[in-house]
């Protein structure tokens, strides 16, 4: 399949996901899986892991099913347990799940095998931080994570030091 088919396919996808959206048959976290599903066929159909370029289509692919899940999540239950904490672990899950398809074997050296773990644990972190610091479910619990924070600063200061 050459470029100008497989852009004429998403075209057509993205304008009758539009129309369906107006008339109201699909919501818009419907949208966003089939959009990341079109990423992902044409990452599939230009070789996968095969070919390190190919990460470009499987990032928006993951990125977009994490963002879907985050909408299903929200509009299924009551997010008041982790709150905004659950967009950013989702998102960390993409991150993690590119490596896990794609970089992992497709890279050439170390930094091109790994590069999707640093966001991945970033955003994991900073998920986890919003969900126990922000969420008024956890009382006291959700004062250990800064105390945690303070202890390891202090930790890093004092082994400098020996």
């Amino acid at each position: 399949m050459d470029k100008r088919t497989i852009a004429g396919i998403l075209l057509i996808v993205l304008g009758l996901l539009i129309f369906a959206g107006q008339q109201g048959w699909v919501g818009e976290h419907f949208a966003l899986y089939l959009i990341a599903v079109g990423f992902g066929v044409v990452y599939y159909y230009r070789g996968g892991n095969r070919h390190y370029s190919n990460v470009g289509f499987l990032i928006p692919a993951v990125m977009l099913l994490s963002i879907a899940f985050f909408v299903e999540i929200e509009q299924r239950f009551d997010l008041i347990f982790f709150g905004a904490g659950w967009f950013f672990l989702l998102t960390a899950f993409g991150f993690y799940a590119v490596y896990l398809l794609h970089t992992r074997t497709a890279g050439s050296d170390g930094v091109s095998q790994r590069w999707p773990l640093y966001p991945a644990v970033i955003l994991a972190v900073f998920g986890l931080f919003i969900a126990f610091v922000a969420s008024p479910k956890f009382g006291v619990v959700r004062y250990l994570f800064p105390v945690a924070i303070i202890l390891v600063g202090i930790y890093l200061i004092v082994r400098k030091q020996e």
